[in-house]
């Protein structure tokens, strides 16, 4: 499953872009972008059971960056697997588009 799942999802909500990048390797990059807030972070994914997809953000290194607009201050995030083709962050549903 960990295989099938891995690939570019994005949505483009009506004030938002939200992507998400897994790749096979386990890294990942997620990205959310709300008029001049743009949080995004990189690190290390596993599935948890068949339907739940943890992503472990990086820790950041640089003081200046976990205080700019792009720092997401949530390190820890649960995606719904809803099909090979659909996640579901909070109740915004990722597309894959690749």
């Amino acid at each position: 499953m960990q295989n099938d799942i891995t690939g570019k999802f994005y949505k483009r909500g009506k004030d938002y872009t939200c992507s998400l990048v897994l790749e096979k390797d386990s890294s990942f990059t997620f990205n959310i972008k709300v008029q001049d807030f743009n949080p995004q972070c990189e690190g290390r994914w596993q599935l948890l059971g068949r339907d739940t997809i943890l992503l472990k953000c990086n820790e950041v290194k640089n003081i200046l960056e976990a205080l700019s607009t792009g720092y997401m201050a949530k390190r820890e995030n649960k995606i719904e697997i809803i099909n090979r083709n659909k996640l579901k962050y909070n109740q915004v549903i990722l597309k894959r588009i690749d």
